[in-house]
């Protein structure tokens, strides 16, 4: 299916012009309207995202390194409230990293010296994060939460991840008085499980189901979405699907589509063993090798099928 909802209908294909042109350069969404917006269609922002007013920001170059541009104590949402629409949608796919992009930010986590964000245990947050688990459409999802602001924000890790190897900085920096901050993981990841991970053509849109109606257990009116890799993937995929239910977005590492370029890269991390031990470690710690691994191979099998899909559209 195609996410966005461009205006010749065809998403999918708008979303490849714009990449094609070198339509964007930065890693997140800026609502249409805002004076970011083309500063960032003209290759403004980059990791550090655009400087103008109401531009969601954010550092797509290290995993956790979300920040504000010239805002350094500043959350990362936008600095004025507007809901997400279909062209907002449309505007994020069309400006998300495409998966060749987002594999190498992986990649470069296997190099030597380059830094790997450690997979930390519950007990290393402050006491004022509580993990809970709640009943989600038949699956036991596991959250954890910090914060008792009106706004409530989700963040959704990315591939393998969960929120707490993927949104350390996040879960203890956001501002606890203005945010309600939810962490979760999806099923078959981190602490949701059983049931094990599965990928079947639709697991996008099961997780987009998944998570607004974990939000919706919670007792949240609306949410923000804070999405990363996958989990970006889902945000547009819930904004799509549940528009009035979502208030704003910031998402980085997303891909609308899969190439033959984007596949040959998955095929260079189906295999776990083959990792540096730094990266592999933390998951390892979480997962055991064997679930690691199996998990992965399933993944990259998940994404490929996309790519028979007409022009490859997630």
């Amino acid at each position: 299916m195609s996410l966005d909802r461009s205006p010749s209908g065809d998403g999918c294909l708008w979303a490849r012009r714009m990449r094609d042109r070198g339509g964007w350069a930065g890693a997140g969404l800026v609502l249409p309207g805002d004076p970011a917006h083309a500063h960032l269609r003209r290759g403004g922002g980059g990791a550090q995202g655009c400087q103008g007013p109401g531009a969601c920001v954010l550092g797509a170059a290290r995993w956790g390194g979300l920040r504000v541009a010239g805002r350094p104590d500043a959350c990362a949402l936008p600095a004025r409230a507007r809901p997400v629409t279909m062209v907002a949608v449309a505007a994020a796919a069309a400006q998300a990293l495409s998966g060749a992009r987002r594999l190498r930010l992986f990649l470069s986590t296997l190099k030597p010296g380059v830094h790997v964000p450690q997979a930390e245990p519950v007990a290393a947050f402050s006491s004022s994060v509580t993990s809970a688990k709640v009943a989600v459409n038949g699956v036991h999802l596991h959250y954890l939460r910090t914060g008792g602001g009106e706004h409530a924000v989700l963040l959704l890790p990315g591939m393998l991840g969960s929120g707490e190897t993927d949104f350390g900085p996040q879960i203890e920096n956001l501002n606890k008085k203005l945010f309600t901050v939810v962490a979760w993981d999806p099923r078959g990841y981190g602490h949701s499980r059983p049931p094990d991970r599965d990928f079947p053509v639709e697991f996008f849109e099961r997780d987009a189901k998944d998570a607004v109606d974990l939000m919706k257990m919670l007792k949240f009116k609306k949410v923000s979405l804070l999405g990363w890799s996958d989990g970006g993937i889902t945000a547009l995929i819930a904004a799509a699907r549940y528009p009035s239910y979502i208030n704003k977005m910031v998402i980085w590492g997303a891909n609308a589509y899969v190439t033959d370029q984007d596949e040959e890269i998955y095929r260079g991390i189906r295999d776990v063993s083959k990792w540096s031990e730094r990266t592999r470690k933390p998951l390892e710690a979480l997962y055991g090798f064997d679930y690691l691994a199996r998990t992965c191979e399933k993944w990259v099998d998940g994404i490929k099928q996309f790519k028979h899909l007409p022009d490859g559209c997630i």
